[in-house]
């Protein structure tokens, strides 16, 4: 435009000096033409400064590009937030070059998140993702280099911390220490997919093309690179500037910041499809961590020479004196005497038993023998007593708290698990998939206990002859201090696929 004025100019000037013109009319005439061409010449001028003027290049503010024109569009960083799962109902903020940070801006039911970066500082923005999956708080963090598409998952956390080599929470915190080039996070992201190649390739995610930063087309629907995010977990190690990826709660990989192309242990195909193989832990188990167990050998006929010991926890009793035995017309016995509790004498007690279904219970000066529990309880593992006309005699167990487990979990970690013992009721919130190894399924996670977020949990269960069960809460066997997995009771069982 600049070019095409001045040659008008040039033009017209040119033309007015070419006009001949005699007398003083013609005098008037040529005066006013050059009056009327050099109004015109003030205008046209006017309008080329006006049109170089708006190309930008001077001291003012709008030169940095940060005040937007009239009529131009807004810039955007959008993308998806995620972890598998959306992040639904969480927020984005954004930091931008100078450190300034803006927000928070919503994450949508689906991930997506939004941001009109019109006006800020220069990129790159740095962005952080907040939310709740499952009762436990998730945060993220990415890196936007221009505006544009910048997705928000465990993979651009690693991308950053490869880049930087830093935690990304200090990156974000402290951007103008800790700046990301483009060229840092381009070879982050390109190793990362060399890295995963052989898991984003397997048919089960057919994700080849896929790019966890900057894929404008990405979903958290669990397909694709989603499915992939959602199956993956990754241990971040700063210190030691590494990562060791699992899949599906398998161990597939591990590899450092600097060499994620060539990792120390290389992710191979065969790994990934056992990772991928459909597995399940089901059933209900119970457990008795603390039976009471009763062993008598009682001859009506000779009650001195007869003999009953009880046990159950830190109540140990053994009869001194069996004073009398009162057979009962529900096929019940009750047997009475008096005996030394923990090694200190004269203590009653009353001993009930049953034979078919086999039962027993214990009162010890007038207290039942294991506190809260009132009437005789079913004797478990096959244990049982004999009752005849002149004599009783057995070895019985019952199960006054039996833990109970309740499980139902696939090979990715979806399912559901609840455990119940005396006053512990823990129920899942979070499940990894298990590790399935020579009939034993290790099973992790977080749920609440009675009700309390954030405790982690260990199950292990053994589908064999018996099946076995064990739980850890916090690193604590519950109950403490019993440790490794028990057998189960009463028929109840696991099965692992």
């Amino acid at each position: 435009m600049s070019l095409h004025i001045l040659n008008t100019t040039v033009n017209e000037c040119r033309f007015a000096k070419s006009i001949k013109i005699g007398g003083n009319k013609e005098e008037m005439k040529h005066k006013e033409l050059r009056y009327i061409i050099g109004m015109l010449l003030a205008v046209l001028l006017a309008l080329s400064l006006t049109a170089c003027g708006s190309g930008g290049g001077g001291g003012g503010g709008s030169s940095s590009g940060s005040i937007p024109q009239p009529g131009s569009q807004p810039e955007t960083v959008s993308g998806v937030a995620a972890i598998g799962a959306p992040l639904a109902g969480g927020n984005v903020y954004v930091k931008d070059s100078s450190g300034t940070e803006h927000g928070p801006y919503p994450i949508d039911a689906n991930g997506n998140y939004s941001i009109d970066v019109t006006g800020f500082n220069n990129p790159p923005f740095y962005i952080r993702a907040e939310g709740v999956i499952n009762g436990r708080p998730i945060t993220l963090y990415s890196v936007s280099i221009n505006p544009g598409t910048a997705n928000v998952n465990p993979l651009t956390n690693l991308a950053i911390a490869a880049a930087s080599g830093l935690d990304p929470a200090d990156v974000y915190n402290n951007p103008l220490t800790h700046p990301v080039a483009q060229t840092d996070i381009d070879k982050a992201i390109s190793d990362i997919l060399t890295l995963l190649a052989p898991i984003l390739n397997n048919p089960a995610y057919n994700a080849s093309n896929s790019n966890p930063l900057t894929d404008d087309d990405y979903e958290a629907d669990g397909t694709g690179l989603d499915g992939v995010i959602d199956d993956l977990n990754l241990y971040i190690d700063i210190t030691h500037g590494t990562v060791i990826i699992s899949l599906n709660g398998v161990p597939v990989g591990e590899a450092h910041f600097d060499k994620l192309d060539e990792p120390d242990d290389l992710i191979e195909e065969g790994e990934v499809a056992n990772a991928l193989t459909d597995s399940f832990v089901s059933g209900t188990g119970q457990t008795c961590p603390f039976p009471a167990t009763l062993n008598l050998n009682v001859d009506v006929t000779s009650l001195e020479t007869s003999t009953l010991r009880y046990e159950y926890q830190e109540t140990f009793l053994e009869a001194t004196e069996i004073s009398s035995v009162i057979m009962l017309p529900d096929g019940s016995a009750l047997i009475t005497g008096t005996g030394n509790l923990n090694g200190d004498p004269n203590h009653i007690f009353i001993a009930t038993v049953k034979d078919g279904p086999d039962k027993m219970a214990m009162q010890i000066d007038g207290i039942s023998g294991t506190v809260s529990i009132v009437g005789p309880l079913l004797i478990i593992d096959g244990a049982g007593f004999t009752i005849e006309d002149t004599s009783i005699s057995g070895i019985g167990q019952t199960c006054p708290f039996p833990a109970t487990l309740n499980l139902n979990v696939s090979d990715i970690g979806e399912g559901s698990l609840s455990y119940d013992f005396e006053d512990t009721f823990f129920q899942a919130t979070s499940i990894n998939a298990p590790v399935i190894a020579n009939g034993t399924a290790t099973i992790t996670g977080t749920g609440t206990l009675n009700g309390e977020q954030g405790h982690t949990f260990t199950v292990t269960v053994k589908d064999g002859s018996p099946d076995r069960m064990g739980m850890e809460i916090d690193g604590v066997a519950v109950p403490d201090p019993v440790a490794g997995p028990l057998h189960l009771i009463d028929g109840s069982g696991f099965t692992i696929t």
